[in-house]
């Protein structure tokens, strides 16, 4: 993959920048790429406190969802990991769509995230 993008930036008409996230894998030795790294940027995992607000901006579904189920929801299944709590709004959203009345309240979102929901 490292190199397939090195090959894409390499070419002479290139006039665009590569954004490249990942959870540190990134770090594995590509002088090719590595070479063209301008600036790094390390950002640090996303603290309980300033979670529900930063899901509530991320999806306005969140914003029916009270703070004590966003943390519950963090550390029981997420754990940090933003792919999996966008994977979790994905199903919420699929579940409110085919049932617009459901509360969002603890079953629900226990719907949202069971492991059948989520594959």
């Amino acid at each position: 993959m490292l190199d397939h993008l090195r090959l894409l930036w390499g070419a002479p008409t290139a006039t665009a920048a590569l954004v490249l996230c990942g959870a540190g894998c990134e770090r594995v030795p590509a002088p090719a790429p590595a070479s063209r790294v301008l600036t790094r940027h390390e950002l640090t995992r996303l603290g309980s406190a300033r979670l529900p607000r930063t899901l509530r901006l991320f999806h306005h579904l969140w914003e029916i969802v009270a703070t004590k189920d966003v943390r519950h929801v963090d550390d029981t299944v997420a754990r940090g990991d933003f792919r999996i709590r966008a994977g979790i709004t994905f199903h919420l959203h699929v579940i409110r769509v085919r049932r617009p009345d459901a509360v969002a309240g603890r079953e629900l979102l226990g719907r949202a995230c069971a492991p059948g929901a989520r594959s």
